[in-house]
């Protein structure tokens, strides 16, 4: 982990209890040294981390759901709901359906998969977005990658599913009636 540039940023990034511990410590000071780390370490940071990233989620799912169920048009607020779990979920390792693990980095308005050259920019994120509420709507099954319709949907499909934008009993095929 990197310094911080004070004790009251440190205080900030560590929810608040670096500086009950370096009071008891005696060491709230800002010298670069007491700047360096999490007293509780990365274990605490990681817990909200993926605590802020349930969160996001399950305001996805929900702006999703009101989104199907017509309630409003909020395709928008959905949008940016997306990309702000997108943002969250930055660095976490996903499978593809063919079985390649990947991570990605968003910079600016575009995500950097790491198994990519090129990006996939926010615009073409909406899009694939757009396809998955659509065929949501229609209740259709999002069976694979390719239902997406978009440039790096095979990246964008395992990170759908597990944000929940697709819902795990959509990816599955309907068995035709004879």
């Amino acid at each position: 982990m990197g310094e911080y540039e004070s004790s009251k940023q440190m205080e900030e990034t560590c929810g608040g209890s670096f500086r009950q511990h370096a009071d008891a410590a005696g060491t709230a000071d800002e010298s670069p040294a007491a700047r360096t780390e999490c007293p509780d370490g990365l274990a605490q940071r990681d817990q909200r981390l993926e605590e802020r990233r349930r969160q996001a989620s399950e305001k996805l799912k929900n702006a999703i759901a009101r989104e199907l169920a017509g309630e409003s048009p909020e395709e928008t607020k959905a949008e940016t709901l997306l990309w702000n779990a997108l943002i969250l979920y930055q660095d976490v390792s996903f499978v593809t359906s063919k079985n390649l693990q990947f991570t990605y980095a968003i910079r600016g308005y575009e995500m950097f998969v790491s198994r990519k050259d090129k990006s996939i920019t926010r615009s073409t994120v909406n899009l694939a977005f757009g396809m998955a509420l659509k065929l949501l709507r229609e209740d259709l099954p999002i069976s694979g990658p390719k239902k997406l319709g978009t440039f790096g949907a095979s990246y964008l499909y395992p990170i759908f599913i597990r944000i929940g934008v697709i819902p795990p009993e959509k990816t599955k095929k309907r068995r035709q009636k004879k």
